[in-house]
């Protein structure tokens, strides 16, 4: 479904990504883990063309989006939805209608049909009562519902979820958490998810991978890693649980 191969990016001086290979299978949900400015945004841009590479390739069921023109690269980006980690909804537009926007404006369905649609989506995620609210007039927590439900309404297969816990407590965090999961489960979507958050990335993620200084320092299941030795990532732990 996705492969990354010898991705390499840098600003200015400074190497964010060296030289990292990754694959992601059809339907599993990898998160990315590592300290902060250890490049797991930039790296997840990079799977939906917002970022060119400096060297390497990123494959999207085989297709190297890298040399892609504009024009194809938003094609590709029609199937991928993405969960931006502040939400990024639109400030004037109701929940309802900024879940809806995606189907109005990249598919030939009815406004009655979206809307039918986004009511069932509303209501899987919990937010039926606030569907004629402003983003302003909602929680932190309502925003990621809402942001999340805008990134599945046209039926992606690859969704990617930027920091889906930052700013929220721990019973809203793990709320939002198993909704991914189940979201990923009920439409059978390949997850990939950056995170800071250990307790619920362990609960949720197939995979997990833990970047150091631009590169995979090392990746496995969840239980791969609480077995692993590895004198960072039990550094990692220890910081994150502290």
């Amino acid at each position: 479904m996705i492969r990354v191969e010898g991705l390499v990016k840098s600003f200015a001086k400074q190497r964010v990504l060296d030289e990292v290979d990754l694959q992601v299978k059809d339907g599993e949900i990898l998160v990315i883990l590592g300290e902060s400015g250890s490049g797991k945004s930039v790296l997840l841009r990079h799977l939906i063309g917002l970022e060119v590479p400096d060297q390497g390739k990123v494959f999207i069921k085989d297709v190297d989006i890298t040399v892609l023109p504009e024009s194809k690269l938003l094609k590709v980006r029609r199937d991928i939805g993405y969960l931006f980690q502040d939400g990024a909804l639109y400030d004037f537009m109701s929940v309802e209608e900024n879940v809806a926007f995606p189907l109005l404006e990249h598919t030939k369905i009815s406004e009655k049909e979206a809307y039918q649609k986004v009511h069932e989506l509303l209501e899987m995620v919990g937010l039926s009562s606030a569907k004629t609210k402003l983003p302003s007039e909602l929680s932190g927590g309502m925003r990621k519902r809402a942001a999340l439900a805008r990134a599945v309404v046209l039926g992606s297969k690859i969704v990617l979820c930027d920091e889906p816990t930052s700013g929220l407590d721990p019973i809203k965090s793990r709320e939002i958490s198993d909704l991914i999961k189940e979201v990923s489960r009920r439409f059978k979507s390949t997850m990939v998810i950056t995170s800071h958050d250990m307790m619920n990335a362990f609960r949720i993620a197939d995979r997990l991978v833990l970047l150091k200084n631009g590169k995979i320092r090392i990746e496995g299941s969840p239980r791969d890693l609480k077995e692993s030795k590895d004198s960072f990532l039990q550094e990692f732990l220890t910081d994150q649980y502290s």
